[in-house]
């Protein structure tokens, strides 16, 4: 659809800038997308794991370890937004 209205729109000797025109949208848009996502992985987000001992409560950052005791409670708080089952 778009190049049908990009060769209707555009002159015989403008067609060929138009379409670098066009990929370097679609380039730009990639790497906007794709440094975006990379932002969002970065941020610091809330703890996930918690490691519950005698009352006391220990976040565990995404990669981490922990001793485990008899009685221990491991909990893993998973984010909104989907998962199986209703509430």
């Amino acid at each position: 659809m778009f190049d049908a209205l990009r060769t209707d729109w555009l002159e015989r000797e403008e067609r060929g800038a138009g379409a670098a025109v066009s990929v370097l949208g679609y380039r730009i848009a990639m790497l906007v997308s794709g440094a975006g996502a990379l932002i969002l992985a970065d941020l610091e987000l809330p703890q996930a794991s918690v490691l519950v001992t005698d009352g006391a409560v220990e976040a565990l950052a995404h990669i981490g370890q922990a001793e485990m005791h008899p009685g221990d409670v491991f909990e893993i708080h998973t984010p909104g937004g989907g998962g199986y089952g209703a509430r």
